[in-house]
């Protein structure tokens, strides 16, 4: 009788043990499909904000759509996340085919760097606005960064917090975006911090640019002249090597 017993509640253990790793299987099933649904519904609402930020046709949006799914097929970002990025691209002013031309380039930044989307779209943006550079060159200013990150203590929420303050006064002096990151990537290694970097850099550029009566009197003391440390004239460098022959 006791065996008997003993074999029936193996029994029902056996069967209990079997719905419990059915229903298991079924609820990861209903959460996958649930996950995946709600993907879906994010992604084709990022599409519409899209379509709204950027005054897309509906031409455009099929397009910006497969461009996204070609980015989150080659990144670590789903199309929902990518789909959020150029939305993030469209909020900085970018257009369709601006947003379009920016995406791969600010996924893969991100990608490289282990950057979230949002700092690096605000980077990316903020650099091609005030280098007036166009948005088919996003590739140049993505390797740049990504190479700044990889050989310096900066990161790139640092990156962004230096080219926030300095990279307008950067452009107007005539120095690339390459210039102005070495600089970034000098100081860094330095020991500054990016937001000292940043409107240090700036203070000296604007200096160069347009010296205050004091200085001026400093280089006619020293026989400098003006041009001569103008970058807007001679150049950055150039005008870096008078600076430290005098």
């Amino acid at each position: 009788s006791v065996n008997g017993a003993v074999d029936r509640l193996k029994a029902a253990f056996k069967v209990t043990a079997a719905y419990g790793a059915a229903s298991t299987a079924i609820y990861s099933l209903i959460t996958a499909f649930r996950s995946g649904g709600q993907a879906i519904v994010d992604y084709d609402q990022s599409l519409k904000n899209l379509q709204a930020i950027t005054s897309a046709t509906e031409a455009e949006v099929g397009v910006m759509g497969e461009t996204i799914k070609d980015v989150a097929r080659t990144t670590k970002f789903s199309a929902s996340e990518v789909a959020d990025g150029m939305v993030l691209l469209g909020q900085s002013g970018f257009d369709a085919g601006e947003s379009m031309n920016a995406m791969q380039a600010t996924a893969n930044l991100a990608t490289g760097t282990l950057s979230d989307m949002k700092t690096t779209a605000d980077l990316l943006t903020t650099t091609i606005r005030a280098f007036n550079l166009d948005t088919i060159e996003s590739g140049r200013v993505s390797d740049v960064m990504a190479n700044a990150v990889n050989k310096s203590k900066l990161t790139i929420d640092k990156l962004r917090t230096a080219f926030n303050y300095v990279g307008a006064t950067a452009a107007q002096t005539g120095m690339s975006i390459e210039e102005t990151a070495a600089s970034a990537m000098v100081l860094a290694n330095n020991g500054l911090r990016a937001s000292t970097i940043g409107t240090g850099l700036r203070q000296v550029l604007a200096r160069l640019l347009s010296p205050n009566a004091k200085l001026r009197e400093a280089y006619e003391a020293h026989g400098i002249a003006l041009d001569s440390v103008n970058p807007r004239v001679v150049g950055y460098q150039n005008a870096l090597k008078q600076l430290s022959v005098v």
